[in-house]
Formats: structure tokens, C-alpha cells, sequence
């Protein structure tokens, strides 16, 4: 800078003080607030259910009476069929 623009420059007299100046607030974004709560909400649910479904007494036991009496063994079959044309 040059010494005509330092001259320029209006001086502060010593008795006026600056306004204060108040620290900016961080504020959460609008969308994070709800996306941490639903992310926590989530999370709870889905391991309550956990306990909950862990504590289960055991299925029913196959006992004699509703043994099944012979298992057949898979098998798989193919048709086969002729293909013929038609219009509407």
C-alpha cells in the first residue's frame, strides 16, 4: 500500500469502542437431528426384537405321533409339448 492510502483510512478514536461481537452458534442441520433420533429408534427396535424373539420356548418336537412316516426322495420330471402358432 501506499502512503496515500494509509492516510486514507479513517482513525478510531481511543474512547469509541467496537461493538461486541456475540460467538456464532453451531446449530445442527435440520435433517440431522431426525436422522440421528431414527437411526437410534432403529437400532433399538431392531435389538429388543432380537431379545425378544431369542427367549422363544423351542418349536414343537417331532414326537411318534406326527413323525412323518417315509420321506420320498425329490425328483424332477420335463414336458415336453409341441409349439404352435396362433393369432388373434
Amino acid at each position: 500500500m501506499s502512503q496515500q492510502n494509509l492516510n486514507a483510512i479513517p482513525k478510531v478514536p481511543k474512547g469509541i469502542h467496537r461493538l461486541p461481537i456475540k460467538p456464532v452458534e453451531k446449530r445442527f442441520n435440520p435433517w440431522l437431528m431426525p436422522l440421528l433420533l431414527g437411526t437410534g429408534l432403529g437400532v433399538a427396535i431392531a435389538l429388543g426384537g432380537m431379545h425378544v424373539l431369542s427367549n422363544r420356548p423351542p418349536t414343537q418336537q417331532i414326537t411318534a405321533a406326527n413323525k412323518p412316516e417315509k420321506t420320498v426322495a425329490a425328483s424332477m420330471t420335463v414336458t415336453l409339448a409341441r409349439v404352435e402358432t396362433a393369432h388373434l
